[in-house]
């Protein structure tokens, strides 16, 4: 592969190079840290429910765009909510995040219908989900 395809990992002091996002030893650490997708209660399931949930964003007439969730009220997380804009990716192209609001609990990963529950998800861009994801983990050390 060519060297002009190759990215710095985004971890923060890692100067490895890689294809995209985290090289295989950061990406490695940092499951070894936060654990799977499938062990944090986003298995199969939860990958079923995220396109029902957006068509029930839909058939309720709410665009699924930064700050959405099903109650129509848009989430106090989402600062493009908050300044009217309707951010439907992230600036980085990504896709948008969903988001439990409240927090899924330790106990709670484990009950498809806590991760399911329609009642708690709102959708954030990537900046919105960083900024609430960087607070609770502030706040809980």
């Amino acid at each position: 592969m060519s060297d002009a395809l190759l990215r710095n990992c985004i971890t923060p002091g890692c100067s490895e190079l890689t294809a995209s996002g985290r090289c295989p030893n950061c990406a490695q650490q940092r499951e070894d840290y936060r654990g799977t997708s499938t062990s944090r209660g986003y298995g199969a399931r939860w990958r079923h429910f995220r396109p029902i949930f957006v068509r029930m964003l839909i058939a309720a007439e709410i665009l699924p765009v930064c700050g959405a969730r099903l109650s129509g009220v848009p989430s106090p997380h989402s600062q493009c909510a908050s300044n009217g804009r309707l951010v439907a990716r992230s600036a980085d192209g990504s896709d948008l995040h969903f988001d439990h609001d409240p927090p899924l609990r330790d106990q709670e990963r484990a009950d498809v219908s806590a991760v399911c529950d329609p009642d708690r998800i709102t959708i954030l861009c990537a900046a919105c989900h960083n900024r609430k994801s960087q607070g609770e983990q502030q706040r809980t050390g």
